[in-house]
């Protein structure tokens, strides 16, 4: 299975996340197509895009998601 991509706008740039469908496996300041990736959406993405937004609003300090 390829692995999964998407596009978080911050304020201070964008960010690429990358996931395997089990855990968040990287992320990339900027807007990328990483090669051998589908960009599509998964509830470990958006779960992810959720922390992050908490975390630029000053609404946490830790976050849940696995890292693989």
């Amino acid at each position: 299975m390829a692995s999964q991509y998407a596009i978080y706008d911050t304020l201070i740039d964008d960010i690429t996340m990358l996931s395997d469908g089990t855990g968040l496996t990287g992320l990339i300041f900027g807007a990328v197509d990483p090669i051998d990736s589908v960009n599509e959406e998964n509830v470990l993405l958006y779960d992810s895009i959720c922390e992050l937004n908490q975390y630029f609003f000053g609404q946490r300090k830790k976050f849940d998601i696995k890292l693989v």
